[in-house]
């Protein structure tokens, strides 16, 4: 074999080699699909989020409902998940005895450093050389130099003091234990986070005593429930407590703890659609949602009986609108119902677009349950649990008429999706025609005096008589 021939061979090797080499690299830059993140980050509730809902049989099936609850909250149905509302706080019901001091006394902001003002350090009067900072970043990073691309040399969680020998421009020169760096100033405050020095209560059965208030530092060890802990400290997000058990200093998650000892508080639903969950009454940051027919106990009213103190199946206390509870099951229902029209009626979630399936005109199915606005229903229909706009659910078949509906507040006639053809006042009868979407089909009931008008109305104006 000539030297040429060899050189050629050896190319070809050396190139399927690199094929075969480079596959399972491009698996793994393309993510690993059964490779599943880690339950609850900092971003996590433990109040539930939406989950996708059960299909609609036969032709229109879709894959099978996620049911993991990864905080046990006592859904009554996996199928029923929850979307994302907005007020949080409404007129609430009579007072049950209790009372939330914690709740009403808590600060609402942490002295020295405003995190919605990356400028706020610079507010702040000149740095003397060899003072006490303190840390008010989830962590400040210590770095080599006094640059963003320099090497961090070691990260100091929230709360902690570093000692500054030096500043110049946006830098400090700290130590921590026998480290020292550079540390930007906008992580560092002359005021002392550590105002608070309350006793609180581990509320779920365990909990981590985290190391950073990012769970990404390791933990301590385990907290658990009634085990008392010192709170000295909450991060300026509103969501970590910095704590201290006797040995150490570390951080528990905000609604994992309270004032007192965990109580078991009385059954209550929600009764929307869906309400946010705060971690503080004061509206700081919402950690999830319940959704219709969601149970959790609860501990008391506040704020004139409109904000209800709440606890989780798995034991963490936040807050949520009070109007949003109710002491009965709403999905405890079981009349026989009928679908008004042919059409895309049926969502996984109480959502449009979360569209599960079609179903006919005069279709039996099994009412559970609906909204306190009466704007969603749940129905069980072939085993299933689904969504449907309640307008499209009545209690007799419809035949070939049509149901009559309502105009709640003055609403636009669409011809189509831009032009306009009139506008409906309040009390205005329809026949309810067909599904569109977010809108429904529907023809003005004529008196003998107008012409019949055929267009389409927002569902969120109609209201079945």
């Amino acid at each position: 074999m000539t030297a040429s021939r060899i050189r050629r061979a050896l190319c070809a090797l050396l190139a399927a080699t690199l094929i075969l080499s480079a596959a399972p690299l491009a698996l793994a830059e393309s993510g690993n699909p059964f490779d599943v993140p880690e339950a609850f980050e900092s971003s996590g509730s433990p109040f539930g989020s939406a989950e996708a809902a059960t299909p609609v049989p036969a032709a229109t099936a879709t894959p099978a409902p996620n049911a993991n609850d990864l905080f046990n909250l006592g859904t009554p149905d996996p199928a029923i998940g929850s979307v994302p509302n907005a007020d949080p706080f409404g007129v609430g019901p009579t007072a049950v005895p209790g009372s939330d001091a914690f709740a009403t006394s808590m600060p609402t902001s942490i002295p020295g450093y405003n995190p919605f003002d990356p400028d706020s350090y610079a507010q702040q009067p000149a740095v003397p050389a060899n003072m006490v900072m303190y840390v008010v970043a989830s962590q400040a990073q210590i770095r080599r130099s006094a640059s963003d691309g320099a090497r961090v040399i070691a990260r100091v969680p929230f709360g902690e003091q570093l000692s500054v020998s030096a500043t110049q421009n946006d830098w400090a020169r700290v130590t921590s234990g026998k480290r020292s760096g550079y540390c930007r100033l906008d992580q560092l405050s002359s005021s002392n986070p550590n105002t608070l020095s309350r006793t609180m209560y581990v509320q779920p059965k365990r909990i981590a005593l985290y190391r950073t208030p990012d769970r990404k530092g390791g933990q301590y060890r385990q907290l658990r429930a009634g085990e008392t802990v010192t709170m000295t400290a909450i991060s300026s997000d509103g969501l970590w407590a910095r704590v201290s058990d006797g040995a150490h200093f570390g951080f528990v998650p905000c609604f994992a703890l309270d004032d007192l000892p965990a109580s078991q508080g009385a059954a209550m639903w929600c009764a929307a659609i869906s309400t946010p969950v705060m971690v503080n009454p004061d509206g700081w940051v919402q950690i999830g949602s319940l959704s219709l027919g969601q149970s959790v106990q609860l501990v008391s009213y506040l704020e004139d009986n409109t904000i209800a103190k709440i606890r989780s199946g798995s034991g963490y206390v936040a807050y949520c609108a009070a109007s949003a509870l109710s002491a009965s099951d709403p999905l405890s229902l079981n009349a026989t119902v009928y679908a008004q029209v042919s059409g895309k009626i049926m969502y996984h979630s109480p959502s449009e677009s979360a569209h599960a399936g079609s179903i006919g005109k005069n279709a039996r199915m099994t009412l559970i349950g609906t909204d306190s606005t009466q704007s969603w229903a749940v129905v069980r229909f072939g085993g299933r649990r689904y969504y449907t706009p309640y307008v499209f659910v009545g209690p007799a078949r419809p035949g070939n008429g049509y149901r009559v509906v309502t105009v709640t507040e003055n609403a636009s006639l669409y011809r189509n999706g831009t032009e306009i053809l009139a506008t409906l006042p309040a009390g205005t009868r329809l026949y309810l025609l067909e599904s569109s979407g977010t809108a429904a089909k529907v023809q003005t009931i004529s008196d003998g005096t107008a012409p019949v008008s055929t267009g389409y109305v927002m569902l969120q104006f109609l209201k079945a008589e």
